[in-house]
């Protein structure tokens, strides 16, 4: 139903101009993300995932980077059609985002309490005071330990683990619907990973929101997505429900993902990575993106681009010659 839909992405094109020509970053990318879900969007670095959130937040490089194509729809409203203004009252309020590196995202001259109250002031019409404890209760919401006092402390003086709970803290104060979070346990240990990706969960839940959730990491994409997105060079190559994807990958890229995690169960001396490197996004491309690094590769996929077909109920692969289903997605 299209009510349940937050947000539809279709044919969306986004291109940087470069002294050597336009870079296709992202190349008619399609899906949706449905209310009170997680979606994943996971691939390679220089597959688009970042591009395709900052798509959706307008905040891609101008006037290099722009929107050539496509439509994005939040909440009934085309984002690409929105002035400048009219942006600026969804984007940090209604989505919001967190950034993969605190330390860049954070001012280090302001404290962490100013820098959460300037953003709600920035779309509440409330005095300092009330912005100040509703930072106070942002902080609390995302367990900080002492946040009266982590209050007025600068980055600096805070852990890795605890600038990303205050950079999660800054992105709900305002209570946003969709809450795109790119590579948010980047650069921290196992042990913090983990309990910042079970706070992410907790107040999704407590708060309604939506997750737009950016990673390489399928560990991360299998405990708490609903669904996933496989982004290659720019293009979507598989979409599914996360169990389907696992249980059934039909791209050999998304297989080729698969086969690169790391199984210390298994007995191998080699551990397996795709051959090649992803393909130069200047200028226009022929046929598969992926069919220089491809196994399964045929005349077909080096003179024209796949289409998305459905393969099975919600399992959706752009592949001219897909892995079969029923068989795990295993390599042939």
């Amino acid at each position: 139903m299209a009510g349940d839909v937050l947000l539809s992405i279709r044919g969306l094109k986004t291109h940087f101009s470069t002294p050597n020509g336009i870079v296709t970053a992202v190349d008619g990318v399609s899906f949706d993300l449905k209310r009170g879900e997680t979606l994943g969007l996971v691939g390679e670095s220089g597959s688009g995932k970042t591009v395709t959130a900052l798509s959706v937040m307008r905040l891609y490089a101008k006037p290099q980077g722009r929107i050539v194509a496509g439509e994005i729809v939040f909440d009934g409203q085309d984002i690409t059609k929105m002035d400048d203004r009219d942006m600026h009252t969804i984007r940090g309020n209604s989505i919001a985002m967190i950034f993969q590196e605190p330390m860049t995202s954070l001012n280090p001259v302001y404290t962490i309490g100013r820098q959460i109250a300037e953003a709600i002031q920035a779309h509440r019409k409330i005095k300092t005071k009330e912005a100040w404890d509703i930072a106070l209760e942002s902080l609390k919401k995302v367990g900080i330990p002492d946040p009266e006092r982590r209050l007025y402390s600068f980055p600096y003086e805070m852990s890795g683990g605890m600038r990303q709970r205050a950079m999660i803290a800054m992105a709900i104060s305002c209570k946003p619907t969709l809450l795109i979070a790119d590579e948010p346990t980047t650069a921290l240990d196992v042990t913090i990973q983990a309990q910042i990706l079970q706070l992410i969960g907790e107040l999704k839940e407590k708060l309604g929101m939506s997750i737009l959730m950016i990673t390489h990491d399928l560990a991360v994409v299998a405990e708490i997505t609903d669904r996933v997105v496989v982004m290659y060079a720019g293009r979507v190559a598989e979409y599914a429900d996360t169990v389907s994807l696992f249980a059934d990958p039909m791209h050999p890229y998304t297989r080729g993902l698969m086969d690169s995690i790391t199984d210390i169960e298994k007995e191998t001396k080699q551990l397996y990575s795709i051959p090649g490197t992803v393909p130069s996004l200047l200028g226009e491309t022929v046929g598969c993106r992926f069919a220089n690094r491809c196994d399964r590769a045929t005349s077909v996929c080096l003179e024209k681009a796949p289409e998305m077909l459905e393969a099975a109920k919600g399992h959706w692969v752009s592949c001219w010659n897909r892995l079969g289903t029923g068989n795990g997605g295993a390599r042939k």
